[in-house]
């Protein structure tokens, strides 16, 4: 029996280390001269991205030995307040056409493409930096694109409102924001809105500890539940503590604890599969000679642990767990499959990736990066991924 187990083990291993390569293609790309790219969303159907588009105005050490080109750019931002305001963009994909929806952040699509929602921007911001008092009075706000009407879905008390997603057809949840480190704003509690019956409830309240805001981080899918990240502080600082609670909740309670340390996000750093179960990249290390580690987790109980003996500047791990993205300066982007630790090399321009971002079911990937030849331009490209 114990034979029969190590043949049963070994052959698994040989399976999984010739396992075949992630098949990914890419499939499309876009850029505008002069416009930056932020929060590509994909729809349902394979035929449209939502994006926020913004006309570029260089800032701070980006701006230098510019001055006359900025100095147009933001004389004319004071005659056209509108001039260089995010605009939430829909992109056909097969026509190639761009839709301007409205002013604003963080689009997404309903389950069935029917609706966006997204973060109206209120007060004209072109030239001026995304700060809380910039931010104010921001309402989330919703697009009907077959009656093609718009609709406020929730307005702030006080402060701003960010970040909406639809959980169902009738359900949206969203951040409610404030000033969390000096002038910066972020999420600090989570409400969810029938949309037929208008009801609004918190999902988690705004909360503080040692004078400083509970932080909350993105909204986690499954068939059956929903995962939500926050970050509590431990101590008192001038801005931001120096040290959080780093945590993965759920409708029952903390599902898992990251430890306590400097903020660091952990976004993008796990995935959650249908059953529960997650996998977590350990890679926030103190010491240089720390090893990074994919860890699987069930039921808050580690199932194993596997070392990366590769090196990476950055890695973003897909929403079910499955795929690893990383990359670095020297060798390129490559999409890794946890299982069988196979790796594809993805080609790109070798310039900054600002951005990566999947979609919900882990089949496609958005990488935002500046254009290789266009200065003050970013190129969005698009992969499938199997």
């Amino acid at each position: 029996m114990k034979i029969l187990l190590q043949i049963i083990i070994l052959l698994t291993f040989t399976v999984c280390a010739f396992g075949q390569n992630p098949k990914v293609t890419k499939y499309f790309n876009w850029y505008k001269k002069n416009y930056i790219i932020q929060n590509p969303s994909f729809a349902h159907s394979d035929t449209e991205i939502l994006f926020v588009r913004q006309f570029y105005i260089p800032d701070g050490h980006d701006a230098e030995g510019r001055e006359l080109y900025v100095e147009s750019l933001i004389s004319k931002a004071d005659k056209e307040e509108r001039f260089a305001d995010p605009v939430v963009s829909n992109l056909n994909l097969k026509t190639k056409k761009l839709t301007q929806v409205d002013y604003g952040w963080t689009p997404t699509f309903s389950s069935d493409d029917k609706k966006i929602i997204y973060s109206y921007q209120t007060v004209p911001i072109s030239g001026k930096r995304v700060l809380a008092e910039t931010l104010n009075g921001n309402k989330i706000k919703m697009y009907n694109r077959h009656s093609k009407q718009y609709e406020i879905i929730a307005s702030p008390e006080q402060t701003f409102l960010l970040d909406p997603i639809f959980l169902d057809s009738t359900t949206i949840v969203y951040k409610i924001g404030d000033a969390v480190n000096g002038a910066y704003g972020g999420g600090v509690a989570f409400n969810q809105i029938n949309i037929l019956t208008n009801k609004n409830k918190p999902l988690y309240t705004a909360q503080k500890n040692h004078g400083l805001f509970n932080l909350v981080g993105d909204i986690y899918r499954t068939n059956n539940e929903i995962y939500y990240t926050v970050y509590i502080p431990q101590d008192s600082a001038s801005w931001m503590a120096n040290k959080y609670s780093h945590l993965l909740l759920n409708s029952n309670g903390v599902v898992h604890d990251f430890g306590k340390g400097s903020f660091k996000s952990i976004e993008g750093k796990f995935g959650i599969d249908e059953e529960g179960g997650f996998t977590y990249l350990h890679d926030d290390h103190t010491l240089r000679t720390d090893k990074n580690i994919l860890i699987k987790y069930k039921d808050n109980k580690i199932l194993y642990k596997n070392e990366l003996s590769f090196e990476y500047n950055k890695a973003s791990m897909s929403p079910n767990g499955k795929y690893l993205l990383f990359y670095n300066s020297d060798n390129g982007i490559f999409i890794m499959d946890i299982n069988t630790f196979t790796k594809t090399k993805i080609t790109l321009p070798e310039t900054e990736v600002y951005s990566v971002v999947w979609s919900d079911n882990s089949t496609k990937l958005a990488i935002v990066q500046g254009h290789e030849k266009l200065r003050d331009t970013d190129l969005i490209s698009l992969f499938d991924v199997k």
